[in-house]
């Protein structure tokens, strides 16, 4: 859709067709969880981004473990080296969380150039030298990049939704902030106009209400947890601050047929992207 950019330029609600999003936000993860790196490296990436949460583990049981209590997290390890035999359960863990973001550290005189290798095959494609690229920029850069990997890139680039503009510039705005309840003054303020404003805005261009954006955008990112076979509904609903697992099941049902358990065999995400561009041509047509 080439709908890729986040931030659009200010705008009033009336004069362009899309509202502004409000301020940029850093989009380093919330949590790094560093794997079995040597205590002064840890110490020295826990130096260069200060600002984001690290959790240090000794093993992938360990990380499991973090990652499954965990949101918006980024998991950094060392290239194993040629006799360690970790490149196997990396590519196994993996398959558990196919969507995590992973850099990786290469330590001269430890790590195996070849092991390096098996790590791109298996997605992990930032790997940096810890005595070159450790820097604030290149750090920083690397934790963005992985970042940006993440919901948005399987919503807009895997799915390929065909929504309009005034929708896609909201709902991008609603995913910024879907890992925590929304609220519609929350999204108008993020949108730069006043909560009214924003009803009249969706009443205009024939989208859905604000309160339904924020429903999609909550279930897109769960979605995005939920396709991953690591995670549990209930661990999902818990991570997303839903009330209950049953509650997440209920807006599942609501916004698309099925149960969760069908849900993910199919697909939540590539199913729930189906049934919001079927929803919006059907409303649009309502409404004309």
């Amino acid at each position: 859709m080439g709908h890729d950019n986040i931030d659009e330029s200010p705008s009033t609600v009336f004069s362009q067709s899309v509202p502004s999003v409000g301020r940029r936000r850093s989009i380093l993860p919330r949590k790094l969880i560093c794997v079995a790196l040597p205590v002064e490296l840890s110490s020295r990436v826990r130096l260069l981004v200060p600002e984001v949460q690290m959790e240090c583990v000794s093993s992938l049981t360990q990380a499991t473990e973090a990652v499954q209590r965990s949101l918006d997290a980024c998991l950094l390890l060392s290239v194993p080296g040629d006799h360690e035999g970790h490149s196997e359960p990396y590519a196994r863990f993996r398959r558990r969380f196919p969507h995590l973001p992973v850099a990786a550290l290469f330590v001269s005189g430890v790590s195996a150039h070849r092991e390096a290798l098996t790590l791109g095959r298996i997605g992990i494609s930032d790997i940096l030298s810890a005595d070159t690229d450790l820097k604030p920029n290149t750090l920083r850069t690397a934790l963005e990049r992985c970042q940006a990997q993440g919901i948005s890139h399987r919503i807009w680039y895997e799915c390929r939704l065909n929504l309009p503009d005034p929708l896609v510039t909201l709902l991008k705005t609603a995913l910024r902030f879907a890992l925590s309840p929304l609220s519609v003054v929350t999204l108008a303020e993020e949108a730069g106009m006043p909560a009214r404003s924003l009803r009249l805005y969706c009443e205009i261009h024939r989208i859905p209400s604000p309160q339904v954006i924020i429903g999609w955008a909550r279930l897109l990112t769960a979605a995005h947890y939920l396709d991953e076979p690591g995670r549990t509904i209930a661990q999902v609903a818990e991570l997303l601050k839903y009330p209950s697992s049953c509650a997440l099941r209920n807006q599942l049902r609501r916004y698309v047929s099925g149960s969760p358990r069908a849900l993910r065999r199919e697909g939540i995400m590539q199913r729930l992207c189906q049934s919001l561009e079927t929803n919006v041509a059907a409303a649009s047509q309502r409404a004309t």
